[in-house]
């Protein structure tokens, strides 16, 4: 009962931290193998955290923290930790403590597998992400290229558009040549100044 107590008051405490830092203990109790898995959770159920859409991402996020210490822990040759956080984060996805899609958004892919959260094999997974990824850069550089040509269609048209005189002529076709090489969205334009001049 002391438990559900205290996640009951760092729950409806104001400063968020103080949640942070109960979940933190609690959790790394579990991951060591020092707090019972069982209790911890009826713990959560009971105080009510699911419910609460600030507490439940607090939680994604903790358990971040705590996978992310656990699988480098895993790496130097101690992977007790990582094996405990692996079930650990599969029953909080079984009891619907943290919404699934909050879970797949905040955890990384490997934990999310072992856990059996995510049922696509990694390699399948990663192949998306680097899709999506090249998608998203080759969007990126297309929406900057066409500002850019913009840029520089409106500065011929600023050029075009101003005293030209004898003096400033030639400095006018350097300036008008450079621009439109270097960004011009109508070719024709290319060739009838190239013309013209």
């Amino acid at each position: 009962m002391k438990l559900v107590e205290k996640i009951r008051q760092a729950q409806s405490s104001s400063d968020r931290d103080e949640l942070t830092v109960v979940l933190n203990a609690l959790l790394w109790g579990v991951a060591r193998g020092v707090v019972p898995q069982q209790e911890v959770l009826d713990a959560l159920v009971e105080a009510g955290l699911g419910n609460n859409e600030a507490a439940t991402a607090t939680l994604a996020d903790v358990l971040w923290v705590i996978s992310n210490q656990a699988e480098r822990m895993r790496d130097q040759g101690n992977g007790k930790e990582w094996v405990n956080m692996c079930a650990l984060v599969g029953e909080i996805h079984s009891r619907a403590l943290v919404p699934p899609a909050t879970l797949k958004s905040v955890l990384e892919l490997e934990i999310l597998h072992e856990a059996g959260i995510s049922l696509e094999p990694t390699a399948t997974i990663m192949k998306k992400v680097v899709r999506i990824n090249t998608r998203n850069l080759y969007t990126q550089n297309k929406f900057n290229l066409l500002k850019e040509e913009s840029e520089g269609f409106a500065k011929v048209l600023c050029l075009l558009h101003s005293d030209i005189t004898c003096e400033t002529l030639q400095a006018s076709k350097q300036n008008l040549l450079s621009l439109i090489g270097t960004t011009c969205p109508f070719p024709t334009i290319a060739i009838l100044t190239r013309v013209l001049f």
